[in-house]
């Protein structure tokens, strides 16, 4: 996973998140949100879904000590992922710039990581 991948699969999940708590907040008796929690746990499952070749006859503590190496890799590239978003809702933050939305600043790092934002970063 690149810088890229993992940004926009913390974008997912930060959106997801907020979305459900939100409706959750709103809607505090409501149990049909469970579909949505279950999507939100499926976009963590395929951030952890590790493509991984071990070769025939690997010893178990080898293959096990391959995954852990991969695990650790990919959960490194989703944290910081979240640092990044967190970075750019933070200089907002701390710019006075409360007028902005965390779903804008959020919608235009994903722009930014997909390179279709506008010269002025918008």
């Amino acid at each position: 996973m690149d810088q890229r991948e993992a940004v926009q699969q913390a974008i997912s999940v930060l959106t997801q998140s907020r979305e459900v708590a939100e409706r959750r907040a709103a809607n505090p008796g409501r149990t049909d949100l469970d579909a949505e929690h279950q999507l939100l746990g499926r976009l963590i499952g395929e951030v952890l879904r590790i493509p991984l070749n071990i070769p025939a006859g690997t010893p178990p503590e080898d293959a096990v000590a391959l995954y852990v190496k991969a695990l650790d890799q990919r959960l490194t590239d989703f944290v910081g992922g979240f640092t990044v978003a967190f970075m750019r809702l933070a200089q907002y933050h701390e710019a006075g710039c409360y007028d902005v939305s965390a779903e804008d600043v959020l919608r235009e790092l994903a722009l930014d990581m997909d390179g279709t934002a506008e010269p002025d970063g918008r």
